[in-house]
């Protein structure tokens, strides 16, 4: 039913909870964007590796912890956006910046 969702752009939207798991099944997902929902918790869902073509994804200001893991599923072709660079785990150090 979603699998030619491309983009989720979802600033300012007041979600809260955690990121569902079910974006990994968006197979022709290039962006994520989460920007401005502090109320958004827990870590990135490491379902998101099985979305191949997520080229952006970006989580400023937002409460989510960890940090992402799965960079290397990407190589070079993923940049990601984070306020707090500890979300940058030691896979994604070529691709993730706080601005």
């Amino acid at each position: 039913m979603f699998e030619n969702v491309a983009r989720l752009a979802m600033y300012d939207n007041s979600f809260n909870g955690s990121i569902p798991t079910e974006y990994g099944l968006l197979e022709n997902l290039t962006h994520l964007e989460l920007v401005n929902n502090i109320d958004i918790i827990g870590t990135v869902p490491t379902e998101l590796r099985e979305c191949k073509k997520l080229r952006l994804l970006t989580l400023y200001e937002t409460g989510i912890s960890g940090s992402v893991s799965f960079c290397d599923s990407f190589g070079d072709d993923i940049f990601i956006f984070v306020s707090n660079v500890s979300l940058c785990g030691e896979e994604c150090e070529c691709c993730c910046s706080t601005r």
